[in-house]
């Protein structure tokens, strides 16, 4: 009796220990909106495209929801081993509040992923000013972006950048906006991607960018913007910015 009793607790022991060591899931990657899946309380923008990299417990976010052409940002990292970032079984929950007092609300994320890896649910949960809306959005895994694009293709970023710069930053960016747009188009060539003038479309982090290549300096500066194309379109996501300081010695 006693044996079989220890053999009983043994297996359950091991299935328990088999349970807690199950792999969490890895939601990188790039995920587009499937409006006819998802249930929404929110207005519901014409597309929307999300970018994770995730390598628990850090996990970078970066969503666009696109309305007429232009994009609403979110960007944020989290450590998943906090109280408002955190596992609930295999569900990652992402917490954030705003405001202060009577104004202040709670946003929770619960994010999820398909037996197959190609589907990715949020169940997102708002509560503020005495309302609750929650909304579910369904989200299908994307092939990752590549410098495969067409003549065509770099013309439709060109206008897109041209009207992204005209439109949000007419005076700081004007001499870039003429440039790129008396931009001439070149193939991918020499370990050199698709271009467009001194404007070379490259990868990045999983994403596409279009990158001004600076004059040699102390001071490097690349800058450019990031895009995707959505629905046949293609779209300014976010802003690029990186900036390098080189060291040169006198000889």
């Amino acid at each position: 009796m006693i044996r079989r009793l220890a053999c009983v607790l043994l297996v359950l022991w091991s299935a328990s220990a088999l349970a807690q060591e199950a792999p969490r899931p890895d939601f990188s990657g790039t995920w587009k909106l499937d409006k006819g899946k998802s249930k929404l309380q929110a207005p519901a923008p014409d597309t929307s495209i999300l970018y994770i990299d995730h390598s628990d417990p850090r996990f970078w976010l970066n969503r666009a929801h696109v309305v007429d052409g232009e994009a609403d940002l979110f960007s944020g990292h989290f450590l998943t081993d906090g109280n408002r970032s955190r596992w609930e079984g295999d569900k990652l929950v992402l917490e954030s509040r705003e405001g202060k007092g009577r104004k202040e609300s709670l946003t929770v994320m619960k994010y999820s992923l398909s037996p197959d890896g190609k589907t990715l649910t949020v169940e997102e949960s708002i509560i503020g000013s005495g309302k609750k809306r929650e909304n579910t959005w369904v989200l299908n895994r994307e092939a990752p972006p590549t410098l495969d694009v067409t003549e065509t293709d770099l013309a439709q970023i060109k206008a897109a950048g041209l009207w992204y710069y005209v439109t949000k930053q007419p005076h700081a960016w004007q001499p870039f906006t003429v440039e790129l747009g008396r931009g001439a188009y070149f193939p991918a060539e020499h370990g050199r991607g698709p271009s467009i003038g001194m404007f070379e479309l490259k990868l990045e982090n999983g994403r596409l960018a279009l990158i001004r290549q600076p004059p040699i300096g102390s001071v490097m500066a690349y800058f450019g913007f990031y895009l995707a194309k959505l629905d046949g379109e293609w779209v300014v996501l976010d802003d690029y910015f990186v900036e390098e300081r080189t060291d040169f010695k006198e000889e």
